[in-house]
């Protein structure tokens, strides 16, 4: 997380209402670092800088700050960091109102995927298909909600000639067709390591990197097809 990223996360808590950030903190552990005799005519925004520097005091590392984006849904202050150019693909859909579910889920999934990259996983094969499903609506291509991911996306690129057997160059249809092989990737990891579906005793916790490679694959999909569908 970089400086100006941080500075733009305490500015952004400090908006919230207290009593909200109270339950946050106290939930953590943190609740006499926000708020005890000593600060109680400190400033908003002093108490919540002042409780995060206990917490990463205490734990090391940047956790529990990075909790507070998932809580407040604040993952566009870090887009960036999870993956370069989502804020600009994130902020182009917030143009296009009735694209807010498609935005709502890429931010949801850049807002997971350090304190949840199950949830991160899940959030970021949402996004693929509530895109696949606003350019077939936009396009008149019918399909089915039982349609799984793969069926979905196929109808959409071939609605917008982006299919590997629509293109004649090799380099291209390899490109396109390894497209295709990200997106059933994805929905294959969200059955596997995604919050879609209870898990049993002794699963594993979901690694942080599968939802990081989640999240920078779904954005990926979602440039080339917005861009196709738009140019």
């Amino acid at each position: 997380m970089t400086p100006e990223e941080r500075g733009r996360l305490l500015t952004t808590l400090a908006r919230c209402k207290t009593g909200d950030l109270k339950s946050f903190f106290v939930a953590y552990d943190l609740g006499h670092a926000f708020e005890n005799d000593q600060n109680r005519y400190d400033s908003r925004p002093k108490k919540i800088a002042d409780a995060i520097d206990v917490a990463e005091r205490r734990d090391g590392d940047d956790r529990v700050l990075r909790a507070a984006v998932d809580e407040f849904g604040l993952g566009d202050l870090l887009a960036t960091y999870v993956s370069p150019g989502l804020p600009e693909l994130i902020e182009e859909l917030v143009q296009h109102p009735d694209w807010s579910n498609v935005q709502r889920a890429l931010a949801s999934a850049a807002a997971q995927v350090h304190t949840d990259p199950a949830g991160a996983i899940t959030a970021s094969r949402t996004a693929i298909e509530s895109v696949c499903k606003h350019i077939c609506d936009e396009r008149g291509i019918v399909y089915k909600n039982s349609d799984d991911m793969s069926a979905l996306y196929k109808k959409t690129v071939q609605a917008l000639s982006i299919s590997p057997g629509q293109r004649d160059d090799a380099a291209i249809r390899q490109i396109l067709q390894g497209a295709v092989t990200v997106v059933a990737g994805i929905a294959a990891l969200r059955n596997a390591f995604g919050d879609a579906h209870g898990k049993g005793k002794g699963v594993p916790d979901t690694p942080g990197a599968y939802g990081m490679l989640a999240v920078n694959m779904a954005a990926g999909v979602t440039r080339l097809l917005l861009h196709a569908h738009r140019r």
